[in-house]
């Protein structure tokens, strides 16, 4: 799905939420299917911060992996200093 179409369907249903006074964790598979027919039951393992951040694998990017990465750096260069 090209990314503005998911950036469209995203925002509707945040609004969706926000008017219902739910987070996305809490819609039911029908409600997310009521905006997107290929959302699946596997929705749920996507979303929230936690599974956010550990998406974040690319270089420079501030996931678990590379905030650790420039912890043990940092603890290094100045463990020298």
């Amino acid at each position: 799905m090209p990314f503005r179409k998911a950036h469209g369907i995203v925002g509707r249903l945040v609004r969706h939420c926000e008017k219902n006074g739910k987070s996305l964790r809490q819609l039911e598979l029908k409600e997310f299917k009521r905006y997107c027919k290929v959302v699946d039951i596997d929705v749920y393992d996507a979303i929230g911060p936690e599974k956010a951040a550990l998406r974040y694998a690319t270089e420079g990017a501030c996931g678990p992996r590379q905030a650790k990465q420039q912890i043990a750096y940092w603890n290094k260069y100045l463990a020298k200093r």
